[in-house]
């Protein structure tokens, strides 16, 4: 056992981790740590002996990996030890730290490697680096923890519990209404928070619910107190439909163009849809839901089933011709049909913008469904789902689904 370890003590020794940044702490979560795993041992490394297999579930307190090998420490100690310092995530056999980022309090290094757990010591007033390296045939090491055999009074975070909506933490003598540093590695970046300690011990950290977390690290006064590498898949909330959305488009010069600005829904831009296609198949493509209506029709030809042509201007003033032509208008373009009379030119006069021809039939609206990371449908000329060589689609128009 090591004896007399506080009277041993140079007052050199620093206390916490000293010149450990929240940038330096970031580039830990991620397997950056200040800290190094090799493969190869040195002539003055330090080796660390076999002590037992790795306690299954670890041991509570201090739980989590830096509870795996602490009956390790528990037996060369006089007092209960304690975790003051854990790194995760390692490989390799050997385990380098620099001398300022050796917790001043450690008395005892573990590594941990397959499910064997090693113990070494730890050198006082170190001035270089110090490495600690697996006996010769050992598996890779997965976490390194640091105790301290009389650190009942040294900080230290005895248990994490992350979920995508929140990180708690419980702590041991860290007084009520000090400030701990979380830095958390999300799938888009990073971000820093800092909870207060309770009254019990215990520190809070909401989080948006919505963004994959990979890192977890932990500090208070510069000492890293937890690093954890972590893969939590959040789920993302669903995109909703723009209010509003009413475009309709028709084809022309080669490609589907919105009809006229004036059938576009309000604060809708069209360009928020990628459009691939012909008259014969398209596809619409769009970061929310929607559901595109569409009409075909059987192109040419004057005999049973073939466009029989426009019925002329007669039959447009004709009043049951109207009413036919006027709701078949209002279903195409939803509320837009009161354009008609404003817009004459374009969609009474140019029956084509509008695609008002005897032969055109609306199909069943097609609802996009997600693709990657956006929504796509596909609409097709086969009328009634049954393929037309001369077979195009009139006209489409993309809009909310139907509450």
């Amino acid at each position: 056992m090591r004896e007399d370890n506080k009277e041993c003590r140079s007052v050199n020794r620093r206390r916490y981790l000293k010149r450990i940044t929240a940038g330096s702490i970031s580039l830990a979560a991620l397997g950056g740590f200040p800290a190094t795993t090799t493969a190869q041992s040195g002539d003055s490394d330090i080796e660390a002996e076999f002590c037992g297999e790795a306690s299954t579930p670890p041991e509570d307190p201090p739980g989590g990996q830096a509870g795996q090998c602490i009956n390790c420490v528990r037996e060369v100690c006089d007092t209960e030890p304690t975790a003051v310092a854990l790194y995760t995530g390692l490989s390799g056999t050997c385990f380098t730290l620099p001398a300022e980022a050796i917790p001043e309090d450690a008395d005892y290094l573990t590594l941990k490697a397959g499910q064997n757990c090693f113990l070494a010591d730890v050198p006082q007033n170190p001035e270089d680096d110090v490495t600690w390296c697996l006996p010769e045939g050992a598996q890779e090491i997965s976490n390194a923890t640091f105790y301290a055999c009389d650190g009942e009074d040294v900080p230290t975070v005895d248990n994490v519990i992350v979920t995508c909506e929140k990180i708690d933490i419980t702590t041991s003598n860290i007084p009520s209404g000090e400030t701990l540093t979380v830095t958390v590695t999300f799938g888009d970046g990073e971000e820093t928070y800092e909870p207060t300690v309770g009254p019990d011990g215990t520190a809070h950290v909401t989080l948006p619910g919505d963004r994959d977390i990979s890192a977890v690290v932990i500090t208070y006064d510069d000492t890293v107190l937890y690093a954890e590498i972590v893969d939590i898949q959040c789920p993302k909330p669903m995109p909703e439909c723009p209010e509003g959305l009413n475009i309709a488009y028709k084809y022309k010069y080669g490609e589907w163009w919105p009809d006229t600005y004036d059938d576009i829904g309000d604060e809708v831009d069209p360009d928020v849809f990628t459009i691939e296609g012909d008259q014969k198949e398209v596809t619409i493509c769009a970061p929310f839901p929607f559901v595109v209506s569409y009409a075909t029709r059987k192109k040419g030809g004057k005999g049973k089933g073939g466009w029989k042509g426009w019925k002329g201007w007669k039959g447009w003033h004709d009043k049951k011709d109207h009413t036919k032509h006027k709701n078949m208008f209002d279903q195409f373009f939803g509320d837009h049909g009161k354009h008609g009379g404003k817009h004459g030119g374009k969609h009474g006069g140019k029956h084509g913008s509008c695609g008002c021809f005897d032969d055109c039939k609306e199909q069943e609206p097609v609802r996009a469904e997600p693709v990657d990371d956006q929504y796509c449908a596909t609409i097709t000329s086969a009328m009634d789902g049954k393929p037309k060589e001369k077979a195009e689609i009139c006209w489409f128009r993309v809009h909310c689904p139907e509450e």
